[in-house]
């Protein structure tokens, strides 16, 4: 029986013009990702200003209506697997009839 281990790392990056700006990345426990996760989800929701800290840097992000959204699953040749969610804005962007579902 073959069993993939599945790591979970908590990534925020933000790039403005393809330089990134803030970048943090560090192993956690499931129910902490997702405790970080309901936070994006709280501000996205209210509309409120987003801001990440590192304990160094900080960046805050005012979060356009509509955002291109990506969501990617990738596996390594060492078995590592990532999921990564990503937000993109600028003002232009390309609709898409795709409707991504989660069960």
């Amino acid at each position: 029986m073959h069993t993939r281990m599945l790591f979970l790392s908590l990534r925020f990056v933000m790039q403005i013009m393809g330089h990134t700006v803030f970048k943090t990345e560090q192993m956690e426990e499931r129910d902490a990702v997702a405790d970080y996760l309901q936070q994006v989800v709280d501000r996205l929701r209210s509309g409120e200003q987003l801001t990440l800290h590192d304990g160094e840097n900080d960046v805050t992000l005012d979060v356009p209506d509509r955002v291109e959204f990506e969501v990617q699953v990738e596996e390594e040749s060492s078995g590592e697997m990532s999921l990564e969610f990503e937000l993109e804005w600028n003002g232009a962007h390309e609709d898409t009839t795709d409707t991504l579902e989660i069960s």
